[in-house]
């Protein structure tokens, strides 16, 4: 840590080895302002490089509200990075991260796509491209896109990645980006990732299983089959788990803050008549629609209805089962509003980061990515497709395309099984 300290672009003053860890927590520049280092509570270093120091392909640019005094502009049709390390830590395992924003001409369309921004790439060394995550936002509104990992051997590495946009209608779009950052893995167990991100856990304090929506009744009287409990507890229960209503064409429950949330059946919301309809036991509706050889397909629904509160947010969430070949869904899926000319990419299989020097081994990303899938307690499989807020009257509708980018070209849906779409207020 001293050495790193005498080589601050800033002199620093500390009185303490304890003072001089806090410094290094927060951060320093070194190398005349194009390097970050800070550190993490074990004493591990990241290490930022700015991206005027190891990117090509673009223009420098004064930089707004990035810790670098400039950042590379370009336009998102592909650049080169070659960045060299010079303080890793040793025997840590880091992931390379790059840090962009896309500046999309539109704020409407930038809104609409957030953070479901991601990209190819591939090491010089390396044939083949390889599809990323999509990025995770910053607190500072930088978006981060992890691309590798590896185990640090000394303190110095070298890689050379070319990196293109993954969807080609943004090749007129801009692209501000900020540096490379390696930053050591965080050891997050399983457990603690379910702990941390699981929502709608069954709660167990009596005080939370006595209150009940004021509708309630209303509800239970919706039900397709007559509903019976004996106390408060259980009928909080059978509401949490939900059941069939309007003769079993949706699915009704309510969130733990007491509102509702419904599912409706593919047949409602699936175009094409070319599906294979067939009964599942595990489904909650009679029918479920599994995909031919298709490589794109349609959503669309309008939605009045009285489980559907005004002017109220909610979250649509496909609710599947991938093939049993997942190879075929493995890339991004492109995900198409009607209303708007550039796509949000999701993954209906969670992209993994591939672990550098070990092609046959790769780790899942530890980190709720939006775009990313989820397995249910129900043993199906969800992705958030798009949020929308209904009108005054509580209306709700959407028109959706979902087309596969594989990178060969050859990309199909064949096996994959739908059963509804989830609608949850946020």
């Amino acid at each position: 840590m001293i050495k790193i300290a005498h080589q601050a672009v800033t002199p620093l003053s500390y009185g303490s080895h304890e003072q001089l860890f806090m410094l290094l927590l927060k951060g320093i520049f070194v190398d005349d302002g194009t390097t970050w280092l800070s550190i993490n509570n074990n004493g591990e270093i990241c290490e930022m490089v700015s991206a005027t120091k190891c990117v090509s392909w673009g223009v420098r640019d004064v930089a707004i509200d990035s810790r670098f005094s400039n950042i590379m502009m370009c336009i998102y049709n592909g650049f080169k990075v070659k960045v060299f390390t010079r303080f890793l830590s040793p025997h840590v395992t880091y992931t390379i991260n790059i840090i962009l924003k896309i500046n999309f001409q539109s704020s409407e369309v930038g809104r609409a796509i957030g953070t479901y921004v991601s990209c190819t790439y591939k090491l010089d060394d390396d044939s083949h491209y390889l599809y990323s995550s999509n990025a995770n936002m910053r607190e500072d509104g930088w978006l981060v896109i992890p691309l590798y990992q590896f185990t640090s051997k000394q303190k110095t590495h070298h890689f050379s990645i070319t990196i293109f946009p993954l969807l080609l209608n943004w090749h007129s779009t801009h692209c501000s980006i900020e540096s490379i950052e390696f930053r050591p893995v965080e050891n997050e167990t399983h457990e603690d990732m379910e702990h941390k991100y699981t929502k709608d856990v069954q709660p167990t304090s009596n005080s939370r299983t006595q209150k009940l929506p004021a509708d309630y009744k209303d509800l239970i009287n919706w039900a397709t089959y007559t509903i019976q409990w004996t106390s408060k507890k259980e009928l909080y229960s059978i509401l949490r788990k939900g059941f069939l209503i309007d003769n079993g064409e949706k699915w009704l429950s309510i969130s733990k803050s007491m509102k509702k949330r419904f599912m409706i059946p593919a047949a409602e919301f699936l175009l094409e008549r070319k599906w294979i309809w067939k009964s599942l036991p595990e489904s909650r509706f009679e029918m479920v629609a599994e995909s031919p050889n298709i490589d794109e397909f349609q959503v669309a629904f309008e939605i009045k209805s009285k489980l559907l509160s005004p002017q109220t947010t909610y979250s649509f969430h496909l609710i599947y089962k991938p093939p049993d070949n997942y190879s075929s869904i493995e890339g991004p899926v492109a995900l198409f509003n009607q209303s708007l000319h550039i796509p949000r990419s999701i993954y209906l299989i969670a992209p993994r980061i591939p672990i550098i020097e070990d092609q046959l081994s790769s780790k899942e990303l530890t980190h709720k990515i939006k775009g990313h899938p989820k397995v249910r307690k129900d043993g199906w499989m969800e992705v958030q497709l798009w949020e929308d807020t209904t009108d005054s009257i509580g209306t709700i509708g959407t028109e959706l395309t979902l087309n596969g980018m594989d990178i060969d070209g050859e990309y199909n849906f064949v096996g994959l099984v739908v059963q509804g779409i989830e609608f949850r207020p946020l």
